[in-house]
């Protein structure tokens, strides 16, 4: 989550996890523009054992109190959104995941503990959904981050940003990613995101 400033104007980037949010944190941060553009969160805080940069609503609401500045976020097509996080930390915990999606029960006992436990501090596994406030302006990041990003962003929050690399439309690569190849029959994992992030799916028509 980043709050940024531009003179008299301001908007919330609500940063959900696994959507691309540390390159268009850097588009804010890095275009040439001088110091009128400013980031503010610390890194160091947490709200309820949650770190600040991934808040959900309306915890970010209560924390910084910005219900009269504009909201904008990415989202992402949830399979992708979970393979790239699977993707990020594979191995890291001793726990290669292939056995816990034998089932949709499994799978759900799974999340439970993501979510509950061992990520509750990232939210990395929270639906999108529940990101969003009644005011959240929302891109998606199959879309890309060039020119019509850009545009969108002007249009939402007043605030021009513009790419340090000429507006690069590619998507972010993620630096912490590693592809691999699992065990699990994807096909079939596939459809237990689906199930478990349906309102993700029916939110933002995926």
């Amino acid at each position: 989550m980043t709050i940024l400033h531009h003179n008299d104007k301001a908007c919330y980037f609500i940063h959900i996890p696994r959507t691309g949010g540390e390159y268009v944190t850097s588009l804010f941060n890095e275009s040439d523009r001088g110091e009128d553009y400013k980031l503010f969160l610390n890194e160091n805080e947490r709200l309820g054992g949650i770190v600040l940069q991934h808040l959900h609503y309306p915890l970010y609401n209560w924390y910084f109190n910005l219900e009269k500045i504009p909201h904008i976020t990415i989202v992402r097509e949830p399979w992708e959104k979970f393979k790239s996080a699977l993707n990020c930390m594979y191995g890291m915990h001793n726990d290669y995941y292939d056995d816990n999606f034998k089932d949709q029960e499994s799978f759900d006992d799974f999340m439970a503990w993501e979510r509950e436990v061992r990520s509750y501090h990232n939210n990395w596994f929270m639906p999108q959904y529940k990101f969003i406030s009644p005011t959240t302006h929302y891109w998606k990041y199959e879309s890309g981050f060039g020119n019509d990003f850009i545009q969108w962003v002007y249009d939402k929050t007043g605030m021009k940003i513009e790419s340090p690399h000429n507006i690069n439309p590619e998507l972010p690569s993620h630096s912490r990613e590693t592809k691999v190849k699992y065990n699990f029959d994807e096909e079939k994992v596939a459809k237990f995101v689906k199930e478990y992030y349906n309102k993700d799916y029916v939110t933002f028509d995926y």
